[in-house]
């Protein structure tokens, strides 16, 4: 229970890192991560709405086993989002449902059966970089990760390499939203989406 207080968690030699796992409630308030400190979601969390979750500096968040945060996001790191493990197959899974403000572009490798969506509003000068985080690139882009917010407006791109893309709204890629480029991935717009 942060009690709408601030939680700062930052990396020493040894440790740096707050684990959640599934079923936990994280009541209202704000966890900031600086220097190499990190987030790991393991299943289902509930952020109780007023939850922040700010990552600055080398930060990093972790997504794993069917996550879902609702958390609002502020990203302001060079560190990536890593996600590891879906297992039921649905677009949602491993998805940030809070509202993200990429302050700076957020970095998102996937690896293993991962996959990763944002289905809450996008903002912010930053933009998108996702990828196949794994030696052995596929032919065929078989992980995938998902835009699903009509209303967002981040400025800086996207970039895709070796993965699927969903885009289930129109403006999940803002049309004023910088350069939408694709390496050896596959784009799949919702039937109603009229394209980038």
């Amino acid at each position: 229970d942060l009690n709408g207080k601030k939680l700062t968690v930052k990396a020493d030699a040894s440790t740096g890192s707050i684990v959640v796992g599934a079923g936990a409630t994280v009541e209202p308030g704000t966890l900031e991560f600086v220097n190499k400190g990190s987030l790991v979601l393991q299943g289902k969390t509930t952020f109780d709405p007023g939850c922040n979750l700010v990552f600055n500096d080398s930060s990093k968040l972790a997504v794993k086993s069917n996550d879902r945060c609702d958390a609002a996001i502020v990203w302001n790191t060079d560190g990536a989002v890593t996600s590891e493990q879906s297992l039921n197959g649905d677009d949602y899974t491993n998805t940030l449902h809070g509202a993200v403000q990429l302050d700076k572009t957020m970095r998102v490798g996937i690896t293993k059966s991962g996959s990763f969506g944002l289905a809450g509003t996008v903002t912010g000068a930053g933009g998108l970089n996702m990828f196949w985080n794994n030696e052995n690139v596929p032919e065929v882009p078989t992980n995938s990760v998902t835009l699903a917010n009509a209303d967002s407006t981040f400025e800086g791109g996207v970039s895709v390499r070796n993965l699927i893309v969903n885009v289930k709204e129109n403006g999940a890629v803002p049309a004023e939203g910088g350069v939408f480029a694709l390496t050896n991935s596959i784009v799949n717009f919702d039937p109603y989406v009229k394209g980038v």
